[in-house]
């Protein structure tokens, strides 16, 4: 069946999707139809009701950078930003061993700060230049400068095994931070690649990224985003022979879609399990190549509501130290996934609620057990590390899912040891080339945009939303 004959197809209506759309709409694009395979806008950008609360994150968190940062501004525009506090870091961490010990905190603050200066000099790429092939991974290289540098020679063995809890815990935390399994998987030559926007770090948006994603939808004609429309098969022409409209997109309902253009932003993840069915004919080898070579992690949330706070007003986080020799190996993630959990957070403006974070393989794990049995395994975590056996069941317990959702796949995208960060840019590529390019009105068939096709700012939203807007001018 066909549904009509829009000009413009942007597939996805995830923040990179959005910013195409509402690019073309401002600049007299009337043609321009959104498919989403969800029933929502927004992507990886999912802001629920649950638990109570009406703003909860199940994906994306905080804009990044309030300097030059094209989100931060829309926001702001939009008065979403008003209540928002930023907070660097937040004010009364609790550090905790497993026997329950806690751990001081200005030793731990101090040695994080220097954890801290060791990864900058890897964004900075000022990381050692003369064999370097010997540090091909971002974890090889903190090692390296732990041993060397961080270890001193009349540390006690009490010392030495705090610093080596600390290194641990922090290596799970950028491991989430880089959406990776390891940061032995991670490209250190790379990571100099990647630009941070000036400002602060972290910005919430006080009620919720899926009020900015609302922002963006409103700026588009109503019925341009059509929901429940998983595309099967983006159906292009390598010759560029010149058909009135040389694509045609085909959904997984029958609905079929005719356009001179079509702006791809589905994830990273899902072109890996699907780009060999998705595009007619193939993408060119170099193309999958690049899909091939960047990575695609998984991050995960765990959120925990009590009876009460569990927390004194002082503290805003319990972060957990495992011991390193109880630590399982490759396989073993249903003995060990919870060990991956770095802390549980107080959530702004409601002490009764802790969140989680979670990556890599163990995530994927979690993924396959109920919000019951995750609830009842990071209750007795907390119980276990606080010494605290009065602490009671959790009342309420969700769950992110994201590498299950069969159109995410995943968190977002990483360098890995191997690949350079350029794939980004070669995923960006449209079809055809131009050297197959033949007739001008049929050029930019398939256009990429997402986090994942922007070198400088892979694994970010304003990265998506550049991209989109990038993809958008381009035609």
């Amino acid at each position: 069946m066909t549904t009509g004959r829009p000009q413009i197809v942007i597939v996805g209506a995830g923040i990179a999707g959005l910013s195409a759309a509402v690019e073309l709409t401002q600049a007299g694009c009337t043609d321009v139809t959104v498919l989403e395979a969800m029933d929502r806008p927004g992507g990886r950008a999912h802001t629920v009701s649950a638990l109570g609360i009406d703003n909860l994150e199940l994906g994306t968190t905080w804009l990044h950078g309030n300097k030059d940062n094209p989100l931060y501004n829309l926001a702001k525009q939009n008065n979403l930003l008003e209540e928002a506090e930023v907070k660097v870091h937040p004010a009364g961490d609790k550090f905790y061993t497993e026997q329950g010990e806690t751990v001081d905190l200005d030793f731990v603050l101090d040695f994080w700060s220097k954890l801290d200066d060791i990864t900058d000099q890897a964004y900075k790429g000022s990381g050692p230049t003369d064999g370097c092939e010997s540090f091909q991974s971002v974890g090889k290289f903190v090692d390296l400068k732990f041993s060397t540098e961080l270890l001193k020679p009349l540390d006690t063995d009490g010392i030495v095994n705090r610093k080596k809890l600390i290194l641990a815990w922090y290596k799970k935390f950028a491991t989430i931070d880089n959406g990776c399994n390891s940061l032995y998987d991670i490209s250190l030559s790379e990571m100099s690649k990647y630009e941070e926007l000036e400002g602060e770090a972290n910005v919430p948006i006080p009620k919720g990224y899926g009020t900015l994603v609302q922002v963006l939808v409103n700026m588009l004609p109503q019925n341009s985003i059509q929901y429940k429309k998983a595309v099967k098969v983006v159906q292009w022409s390598s010759e560029s022979d010149d058909h009135e409209y040389p694509v045609i997109v085909h959904c997984e309902d029958g609905s079929t879609y005719f356009a001179n253009h079509v702006i791809v932003t589905v994830s990273l993840g899902f072109l890996k399990l699907n780009h060999s069915t998705l595009f007619e004919p193939p993408l060119p080898l170099c193309k999958v190549d690049a899909i091939s070579s960047l990575g695609f992690g998984t991050v995960d949330k765990i959120f925990l509501r009590f009876p009460s706070p569990l927390l004194e007003k002082a503290f805003s986080c319990i972060q957990l130290f495992w011991d390193q020799d109880k630590e399982g190996g490759k396989g073993v993630e249903e003995q060990t996934w919870f060990k991956q959990i770095t802390g549980f957070h107080t959530l702004e403006g409601h002490p009764e609620v802790l969140y989680a974070w979670i990556g890599g393989k163990a995530a994927e794990f979690r993924e396959s057990l109920s919000d019951t049995e995750v609830g009842k395994v990071c209750t007795q975590i907390l119980r276990q590390f606080t010494g605290r056996s009065d602490i009671p069941d959790a009342v309420g317990v969700l769950c992110s899912r994201w590498q299950s959702n069969p159109y995410i796949c995943g968190a977002y995208t990483n360098v890995p040891v191997g690949c350079k960060a350029e794939a980004s840019e070669v995923l960006a590529e449209p079809l055809p080339g131009d050297a197959k390019c033949h007739v001008k009105g049929n050029c930019l068939q398939v256009l990429f945009a997402g986090e994942a096709t922007i070198t400088p700012y892979i694994t970010t939203t304003h990265g998506a939303f550049m991209s989109g807007k990038r993809e958008a001018s381009d035609l």
